[in-house]
């Protein structure tokens, strides 16, 4: 990665400069230069050591570990066998989102559903009369640094907001930026209890994506596997295209992300509504 020494275990995962730059990054800001007399087997073994107790805590630091250590592999191999120019800014935008992802994920098994409590737990398709949540999404690329913004915008049927998120994504395309979208406002629904949930955007290529269940990225097929997890676990999604002027409101928000890393989620205060 770096040139700099030959690649092993330790120095690709430690103290390559381009690693210390994204352990250092990301929230666990971790400086593993500070572990050079280690290797990186020992570092492992220390810090579940560490974390051994099955607590909320410990499980979520260890995750954000091999979340980061899967990254910078992945990163590693695109630079190898793609060509790609080392950058340490997408191996911790995919980290961070692949974490809030997965918190998220856990967060929607964990909570019991505060609404549409008589509908029946046997998944059915929803007849257009039955949507009871409206997420617009829209996203946004910054062409010289290459960077995608994302947001999405959930309204209820009478048109208040319930809960809003806008974040950077590290997403090559526009469609794997917007199935990110959707995989993000999707899980938050989920954990609200909504199971039929109407998406609009002005993608035309998202929606030729969804339909034929075939992506041309390999990021992009595995947003789109979480997608179609997401409907085969209590939450029927679709897809509708809007003219842009519909999301235009929240695709000038999405273009605030394209300009520094960011990630934020506001949720209505339960039973505000």
């Amino acid at each position: 990665m770096c040139n700099e020494e030959e690649e092993s275990l330790t120095h690709l995962f430690l103290l390559c400069p381009f690693t210390r730059a994204c352990w250092h990054g990301t929230t666990l800001a971790i400086h593993s230069s500070d572990f050079s007399d280690l290797s990186v087997q020992h570092w492992l073994q220390q810090v579940i050591s560490r974390h051994k107790l099955r607590n909320l805590d410990s499980m979520s630091y260890l995750q954000d570990v091999f979340i980061t250590l899967w990254a910078i592999w992945n990163h590693r191999n695109r630079v190898v066998h793609q060509g790609i120019i080392p950058n340490p800014m997408e191996v911790i935008l995919i980290a961070q989102n692949f974490s809030c992802r997965y918190k998220a994920s856990l967060s929607s098994c964990q909570s019991p559903r505060r609404r549409d409590s008589s509908c029946s737990n046997t998944w059915q398709q929803p007849a257009a009369r039955n949507w009871n949540l409206i997420i617009k999404i829209a996203a946004a690329r910054k062409r010289r640094h290459c960077r995608y913004g994302i947001v999405h915008e959930a309204l209820t049927l009478q048109g208040d907001k319930l809960f809003f998120g806008v974040a950077s994504t590290s997403a090559t395309t526009s469609t794997g930026a917007l199935l990110e979208a959707v995989i993000e406002a999707g899980l938050v629904a989920k954990a609200q209890g909504f199971q039929n949930v109407l998406f609009l955007s002005d993608s035309k290529r998202l929606m030729k994506t969804v339909k034929k269940k075939c992506a041309t990225d390999w990021m992009d097929s595995t947003r789109l596997a979480d997608y179609c997890f997401l409907n085969q676990n209590g939450l029927f999604c679709d897809l509708f295209w809007v003219p842009h002027v519909i999301v235009k409101d929240i695709w000038s928000v999405a273009k605030v992300a394209t300009r520094l890393p960011l990630h934020y989620c506001y949720q209505l205060p339960v039973g505000s509504l």
